[in-house]
């Protein structure tokens, strides 16, 4: 069977070639999977698809059969471009699981037609095509809680609550001690006598009575108004099955599973079929009891304030003999133009940087056009090719073969940095207490993360930092400028000195420098440059040589007070 419909595929591929017309063209890759019929028209399938090399096979596990096949590196490292088909062509909705990895990812199949034995057709090798994963398409129920309770309706008695927290279902109980709380209840309704399975996650950190057997838990409910009974125990409708309670202080989210068969037995998490329900007082009921059609209903029941949480809820059918797969094809070519795909190593480091590009192009190209984003090309299959420049490079390469072209573009693929030159300056490196500098970053090579050691037991992480330095001495300045690739160092011995000042003469106040240039024009203290400062320099330069820090006064940096600085002083004041 598998042989004649491979024919068959290739001789479709060959004739949508010409038409242009199906949406699987770009599909470089084919695996079929015969299968067995199961009790159900509707099923969702689980398989695994692998990236790596191997012989695919049949799993069978709780119930369960999963298909396991082996695609090497021809599908993307993220699964976007797996696709299934059924016997009949037609594109199958599917849902890929969140924990995929690099090696190896698992999907449930909506497979149609599941009652009669057939071929599932898993599609890969297009490098341009994004995920169709769409789990509310494939099951029966799915809520994964990331955006809102539309798919249920909610309630509450005697105060619980009912939230969305953290991307999962939170119920509160009653917080003043009544064993009444929050529920909710699917609007989605299920048919009595055609088997579900569900999947959930679940966790009450706190909180239990260990004769209150419904604390959390899933009902199975003729309709979604919640009605109590008895003010201590809390019955959604007077037809209603308990089908699981949670085990007491599970902290973290645990995954449960319940299968209810066609003639409504159950089992929780692999264990015993259950044909009846105990109820809270002890009397056993038959499922019938449960109407013609049921709701899943989702509550907490508990003294105190101790929610509970709900996650990831997958309802699928429930087959009591799940479709084995029977062959497997192996990876086949479906022939058209070149599903391109490369790799580049590395993709990022230092100027000079060497990249090795490989092509790992599917359908068997022959010839290849390389645009590396600097200006560069090739035409060889696997270049290696040197960036001399800093920057960030789009790639794209083109492939041809006897059915036409494909393209792949990796935008801002390639990073290339420059080597890191720390440099740095200040804008005073000499000046009385307590001395502000602004330091300012002069590096090169674009660094992104700066460390700076003002000699004083102070640092900062800012690139530009201003720092006072509120004790005389002098000190040794360091800046470590980085980015990812590289970095370096620059250290500037005794490059800050700090100095005291004191009154001249006849003065309560320090001088001060006005204008923030480094020399001390505010003789007398008082905030502002006056004439009298200009008396008190001259009538006092044999003191100022033997008493203040010079620099702070030598206008024409002879290394001495003189009456030239007295003149030169006069003219910064603007008095000439």
């Amino acid at each position: 069977m598998m042989q004649v419909r491979r024919q068959a595929l290739v001789i479709v591929a060959l004739l949508l070639l010409v038409s242009g017309a199906s949406a699987l063209d770009d599909y470089a890759c084919y695996q079929e999977i015969d299968h067995a019929a199961c009790d159900k028209d509707v099923y969702q399938q689980d398989i695994v698809i692998h990236r790596s090399n191997g012989t695919a096979y049949n799993e069978t596990s709780g119930g369960l059969e999963t298909w396991h096949i082996y695609v090497g590196d021809h599908c993307q490292e993220d699964y976007d471009d797996v696709r299934f088909t059924n016997s009949s062509e037609s594109e199958l909705a599917y849902y890929l699981w969140p924990d995929y990895t690099n090696s190896s990812a698992k999907f449930c199949v909506r497979l149609e037609g599941a009652d009669e034995a057939g071929t599932l057709t898993v599609w890969y090798g297009n490098s341009t095509a994004a995920t169709t994963s769409d789990g509310d398409a494939t099951y029966l129920l799915f809520e994964d809680y990331s955006n809102d309770l539309s798919q249920f309706n909610t309630g509450a008695k005697s105060g619980g609550k009912i939230e969305i927290d953290s991307g999962a279902l939170k119920i509160y109980q009653n917080p003043s001690g009544a064993h009444w709380g929050g529920y909710a209840s699917t609007k989605v309704k299920f048919t009595n006598g055609n088997g579900i399975s569900i999947v959930f996650k679940h966790k009450k950190p706190a909180g239990y009575d260990a004769n209150l057997r419904q604390m959390q838990s899933i009902w199975a409910v003729t309709d979604s108004a919640t009605s109590g009974r008895n003010p201590y125990y809390y019955l959604p409708t007077t037809a209603e099955a308990l089908i699981w309670k949670s085990p007491p202080g599970v902290s973290t989210f645990t995954e449960s599973r319940i299968d209810i068969s066609d003639e409504g037995t159950f089992r929780v998490n692999g264990g015993s079929w259950v044909s009846g329900i105990t109820d809270p007082w002890g009397t056993a009921h038959p499922w019938s009891r449960v109407g013609a059609t049921y709701n899943l209903e989702f509550l907490n029941c508990d003294y105190g304030n101790y929610p509970c949480y709900f996650d990831d809820i997958r309802v699928r059918a429930y087959s009591a003999a799940p479709p084995a797969a029977t062959d497997f094809s192996g990876e086949q070519e479906n022939p058209g133009p070149p599903s391109v795909g490369f790799t580049a190593t590395p993709t990022v480091g230092l100027a000079p940087l060497t990249v090795q590009f490989n092509d790992t192009s599917l359908r068997s190209p022959t010839s290849w056009t390389w645009d590396f984003g600097d200006g560069s090309t090739s035409t060889d299959q696997n270049p290696e090719h040197t960036y001399t420049a800093a920057g960030t490079y789009s790639v794209n390469l083109t492939a041809t073969n006897e059915y036409g072209t494909g393209y792949k573009l990796k935008p801002d693929h390639i990073t290339v940095y420059d080597p890191v030159t720390a440099q740095f300056t200040a804008d005073v490196t000499y000046g009385a207490l307590p001395l502000t500098v602004r330091f300012t970053d002069a590096s090169s090579g674009s660094p992104t993360s700066w460390a700076w050691d003002f000699g004083d037991g102070n640092t900062s992480t800012d690139q530009n930092p201003e720092h006072t330095y509120t004790s005389t001495g002098t000190y040794t300045v360091k800046l470590i400028a980085s980015h990812p690739y590289d970095s370096d160092e620059e250290t500037k011995d005794d490059y800050i000195t700090v100095v005291t000042l004191q009154p001249f003469p006849g003065c309560s106040s320090n001088p001060t420098d006005p204008d923030s240039d480094g020399l001390y024009e505010d003789i007398n203290g008082n905030g502002r440059w006056d004439f009298q400062d200009l008396v008190l320099f001259f009538q006092h330069l044999t003191w100022c040589n033997a008493n203040q820090p010079i620099t702070l006064f030598d206008w024409n940096s002879n290394g001495r007070c003189d009456f030239d600085d007295v003149f030169r002083l006069w003219s910064n004041g603007g008095m000439i």
